[in-house]
């Protein structure tokens, strides 16, 4: 919306990848998929890792301009590094060299991983439909002080009727039994 509003853009769909800056996007390794961000400095370390001189013109061009030739070129480098690695190997490269990376993870693997789990990610709560537990994402993001809660999942229709005809229109249990009776709630 900045470059909108600043520039007068209006940017085109572009899938997973970041809009003015390289690499921020989704890459396939041999064996699932990974983030890669590096905006601003990291961009240096990036093409270290990739072989790449960051000195050289056509790669400090291909850092802020995706779309144009330098930037094309450029993409298909870590593109092609990735594919020729795991995911674990594209990880553990990338944050040693202290560049932001980290694998896409599918429900299995998040309801499995540690850090989800000492963050607390996943809690369970009641759903009055159901009448059980379910089990799900929780409030993220979750605040020391102010950590939030689901209290309650998906209620039937017309569940908290009653509340609302009595807190917001002031009606009492007699006028909303004849309503009732009626039909008409």
């Amino acid at each position: 919306m900045v470059a909108y509003y600043e520039l007068g853009m209006v940017r085109e769909r572009t899938g997973n990848r970041g809009g003015r800056a390289q690499p921020y996007d989704v890459y396939q390794a041999k064996d699932g998929w990974v983030v890669i961000a590096a905006v601003g400095t990291v961009y240096t370390r990036v093409c270290q890792v990739l072989g790449l001189d960051p000195a050289e013109e056509r790669w400090r061009t291909a850092n802020l301009n995706p779309d144009e030739p330098e930037g094309i070129e450029f993409d298909a480098i870590p593109r092609g590094w990735v594919e020729e690695r795991t995911v674990e190997d594209v990880v553990e490269v990338m944050n040693a060299a202290q560049v932001a990376c980290c694998p896409i993870l599918n429900a299995e693997q998040m309801a499995q991983d540690p850090h989800y789990q000492m963050r607390g990610v996943h809690t369970e709560w009641e759903d009055l439909q159901l009448g059980r537990k379910v089990k799900g994402i929780g409030i993220v993001p979750r605040f020391s002080e102010t950590p939030g809660k689901i209290w309650r999942g998906s209620a039937p229709l017309g569940h908290d009727n009653e509340s609302v005809y009595k807190h917001f229109l002031g009606l009492e249990s007699l006028e909303l039994a004849q309503l009732r009776e009626k039909g008409i709630i």
